[in-house]
């Protein structure tokens, strides 16, 4: 379990460096541009699985709910 958390972290760290020198990119297409936006406004939720792993990644349960049969 250990090792999982620190590769986890080591992973999550390059792909925070990663898309924070990407998106700094000037001639980076409109569309990954958009897509580096919302990922940046998305980041700290994103991350939140580190702390609590208990967490799920997505909320299809809770959409299912909403949806009529």
């Amino acid at each position: 379990r250990l090792r999982a958390e620190a590769d986890f972290a080591r992973i999550l760290g390059a792909m925070d460096t990663t898309r924070k020198s990407e998106a700094g990119d000037p001639t980076l297409h409109p569309g990954a541009a958009k897509v580096l936006a919302t990922l940046d406004r998305e980041w700290e939720g994103l991350c939140r699985h580190e702390e609590f792993p208990e967490l799920p990644l997505d909320n299809n349960p809770a959409e299912r709910v909403l949806r009529n049969p």
